[in-house]
């Protein structure tokens, strides 16, 4: 059976985004000690270059609703917190990528999922975006939109923000920019 997160992920891979995770708030849990998003770095504590042993420490592995090996890179869900981590090359390599499609998490500029385009494009105004609909690099917020736009900074990193649906921020993922483009 599909579920609609399922269906959801799927929707929003082919529009190009990272990674979505869990539509719905994560379950509060005392292991998770942030639900903020620093662009370029983490989200929820998880930073790029963190090990699998150090995530595990925080989030705990029996939190682990389901791991997989995508396009080279291990993909470990907690679903728990709704977080998805990317790992490059292995089970044992750093994170390379972070991932939530729940709202709960904010950046300091107060962007989340639910977040409108208009408000997304105030906040960040060097956005660099693409995905499914055709047109400028810079998306009317007026005009229906489906696909991400791209944050750049600090150094080598990106934050990407989905967006679909009626123009809102479905999800937000943290990357190393060199793994943004085998992750489409």
């Amino acid at each position: 059976m599909v579920t609609a997160n399922a269906r959801r992920c799927a929707a929003l891979a082919a529009a190009g985004l990272t990674a979505t995770v869990l539509a719905a708030a994560p379950a509060a849990d005392a292991k998770l000690k942030s639900h903020k998003i620093v662009p370029g770095r983490s989200v929820g504590g998880v930073s790029i270059g963190m090990t699998r042993h150090q995530v595990e420490g925080m989030l705990g592995a029996d939190h682990v609703k389901k791991a997989s090996i995508k396009r080279g890179f291990y993909l470990a869900e907690y679903a728990n917190y709704g977080i998805l981590v990317y790992y490059r090359g292995g089970s044992n390599a750093g994170v390379v990528g972070v991932s939530t499609s729940a709202s709960s998490f904010k950046t300091p500029e107060h962007i989340s999922v639910g977040s409108s385009l208009g408000e997304l494009e105030s906040a960040y105004p060097d956005l660099l975006c693409g995905g499914q609909t055709e047109g400028p690099a810079k998306p009317d917020p007026s005009q229906p939109y489906s696909g991400y736009c791209d944050h750049e900074g600090p150094s080598g990193r990106v934050t990407r923000f989905g967006v679909g649906g009626l123009n809102s921020v479905q999800s937000v993922a943290v990357s190393k920019t060199s793994d943004i483009a085998p992750l489409r």
